[in-house]
């Protein structure tokens, strides 16, 4: 598939008839491929300008906050395009249209919120405080901040593979470990 176009991708899954994220359609269940054109976390600092303001037109509430932590921490959001632009082109008219705004109103989203406003211990710069930090994991990571399919009219739930026992080294590698002897050279 890396020899694909985008064309030939999106032509391939939609004959197979596999269900894709209404991430990439300008509205749940539209089918239309309006949206994103490539699926990570909402606010992706690896998304285009064209994919971090249609995030923000989707998830006003999760760009705000992102906003928040940006002034809190100083650092911002991408080295070109901070969160604060990425809110000035979402406000303006034009570009790329949400379809569907989620409004954010559930305990998950409220504890990610106080954890961000969680105070600075005194003296501490911006920058500096990281609350609740785990090695590898940034705050706004931490919880699962998509919503089910069933928040949204149209969607579908992807139906989720079922679990497999893990598979014991004799199923991996049937064949016993060769010594390097017994290679044979091509």
């Amino acid at each position: 598939m890396h020899h694909y176009s985008t064309a030939q991708v999106w032509r391939t899954i939609l004959d197979s008839g596999v269900p894709y994220h209404w991430w990439y359609d300008s509205a749940p269940g539209r089918g239309d491929r309006a949206g994103a054109r490539r699926l990570s976390c909402s606010l992706c600092v690896l998304g285009s300008r064209h994919e971090c303001v249609l995030a923000a037109r989707r998830r006003p509430r999760l760009a705000a906050l992102y906003h928040e932590v940006e002034q809190r921490t100083g650092h911002r959001f991408k080295l070109d395009l901070p969160m604060s632009r990425v809110l000035e082109l979402a406000a303006v008219p034009g570009g790329p249209e949400p379809g569907i705004v989620l409004q954010e109103q559930h305990p998950e989203f409220d504890a990610l919120v106080d954890r961000v406003r969680a105070p600075r211990p005194a003296g501490t710069p911006p920058g500096q405080h990281r609350p609740h930090r785990r090695p590898g994991r940034s705050v706004l990571h931490r919880m699962r901040l998509t919503p089910p399919a069933a928040a949204f009219p149209g969607a579908r739930e992807i139906p989720k593979r079922p679990e497999k026992p893990p598979k014991t080294r004799a199923e991996t590698n049937p064949e016993p470990i060769r010594s390097p002897d017994q290679f044979r050279k091509i």
